[in-house]
């Protein structure tokens, strides 16, 4: 069993599919087609990229992940397939990517997190119940920006508390449009399995939050920066004025 050592949420977030590009410390020709992720602590270092956080937000928000003091360490958490080499600019992952980086694919979750003493018996061939990571996405229907959420988050919303979506990857490419504008949706739509609830956009909620260096606030009526990038806009929801509650 080859093992890759990532903090907490890398591990996880490599386990379900959503981190695609790891380090591997060995030469290319030692590397394997499968690795399994070892979770160390949970790492609260803030060297990294801001779209790099900004992802694990979003998926936690959706609830693709737990929230980061939840997740299981000092476990195996899943595996998953060496693709090959990552090309430089294949995704938020990759950009600067030194030549030990690789790229991943058909990443499995263990049902059970895997104790270590147990991580020497792990063979390729008989391994421990293991599923696929069923990712929620938001999307459009009907004029309204969906946003498939977790139960925590569901419970807050119903209770009129706001939240945030960043602006990144699939979330970005949902919102806004060709223009880099807000796309013209007339409410947001929260589920959470069979529980719905329906908000309006609002001139007050419907703004771009983006976070200056000294932590204050910048309110934008689009996704534009100043420098044209938008890299680190988020889209604040409001769910004080439900619909037909």
């Amino acid at each position: 069993m080859f093992k890759v050592i990532l903090n907490q949420p890398w591990a996880e977030m490599a386990s379900a599919g959503l981190m695609t590009v790891v380090h591997i410390d060995a030469p290319p020709e030692e590397v394997p087609k499968r690795i399994f992720f070892h979770a160390m602590e949970l790492d609260h270092s803030i060297g990294y990229p801001i779209e790099w956080l900004q992802e694990v937000h979003n998926q936690q928000l959706l609830g693709n992940i737990s929230k980061t003091d939840d997740l299981a360490t000092n476990a195996i958490l899943g595996f998953a397939d060496v693709g090959g080499i990552t090309p430089f600019d294949l995704n938020i992952w990759s950009r600067g990517a030194p030549p030990n980086r690789y790229f991943l694919v058909n990443a499995h979750v263990f049902d059970k997190p895997i104790p270590l003493v147990e991580a020497d018996e792990l063979l390729d061939d008989h391994l421990p119940p293991y599923h696929k990571v069923r990712r929620r996405f938001l999307y459009e229907s009907e004029n309204d920006l969906v946003v498939p959420v977790s139960a925590k988050i569901f419970e807050l919303a119903s209770q009129g508390q706001s939240f945030k979506i960043d602006l990144i990857g699939d979330a970005a490419d949902v919102v806004i449009d060709r223009r880099n504008q807000l796309k013209p949706f007339s409410a947001f739509r929260l589920i959470c399995g069979a529980k719905e609830k329906r908000f309006l956009f609002t001139d007050d909620c419907n703004i771009i939050v983006e976070v200056n260096d000294d932590g204050s606030l910048k309110l934008y009526p689009s996704v534009l920066r100043e420098d044209g990038t938008g890299a680190r806009a988020s889209l604040q929801l409001c769910c004080d004025h439900p619909i037909d509650d």
